[in-house]
């Protein structure tokens, strides 16, 4: 029996910003597992309850009302997308889901959405790996900042190492942005998003 996942929006209180998201959680009576994706909005307590509830949101003063109604209608919207997403998918996982979701938020062969999942998965395990994902990524979108897996090429590393080798960065710093960004591609190929024989790293870096 295929298992449907229940979507939610939910507000993240993690964190100093309590930011509007998206809950998936998928389970059975075998395994369950819960993923959260951002949609980027900056909310309190109070205004998350009152974009929840329509009697709530009907009492709050006009001006509230009118701060709030766009976000209320866009949030509405990406519970409604997350949803026909799972609708259309022939089979649930998480990995189709955000390749169908993150669409119009990040290209499904984006390198930084590569990037942003394997960071997630670091964090929730090593933090210093992470760490150095994160570095990786920041340097790379100040060379490029938007960056699909087909542009990684021979002649794009060159010219990356070089522009960095300018910037002055040492030969360790080069190879660590450079090893991030292979396993990005290993990642990208295990996944089928990208194709081996389009590999650019050789054996020996």
């Amino acid at each position: 029996m295929q298992i449907k996942p229940t979507i939610v929006t939910y507000l993240d209180t993690r964190h100093k910003k309590n930011l509007a998201g998206i809950q998936s959680n998928c389970g059975s009576l075998f395994w369950k597992e819960q993923k959260y994706y951002p949609i980027g909005y900056d909310l309190i307590q109070a205004e998350y309850d009152a974009i929840r509830s329509d009697a709530e949101f009907k009492n709050l003063p006009i001006k509230a009302r009118r701060k709030l109604q766009d976000v209320k209608i866009k949030c509405d919207a990406q519970l409604v997308k997350a949803n026909e997403v799972v609708d259309k998918i022939p089979f649930f996982n998480f990995t189709l889901f955000e390749k169908k979701f993150l669409i119009g938020q990040h290209s499904s062969d984006s390198v930084y959405l590569y990037y942003e999942k394997t960071i997630k998965l670091k964090e929730e395990g090593r933090v210093g790996t992470a760490s150095c994902y994160n570095t990786s990524m920041n340097s790379l979108k100040k060379f490029s900042l938007k960056l699909q897996l087909r542009d990684i090429t021979v002649e794009f590393l060159k010219d990356y190492e070089n522009w960095l080798i300018k910037k002055d960065r040492s030969s360790t710093t080069v190879g660590i942005y450079l090893r991030c960004l292979r396993a990005i591609l290993n990642q990208a190929i295990e996944e089928g998003d990208f194709s081996q024989e389009l590999y650019p790293f050789s054996k020996r870096r």
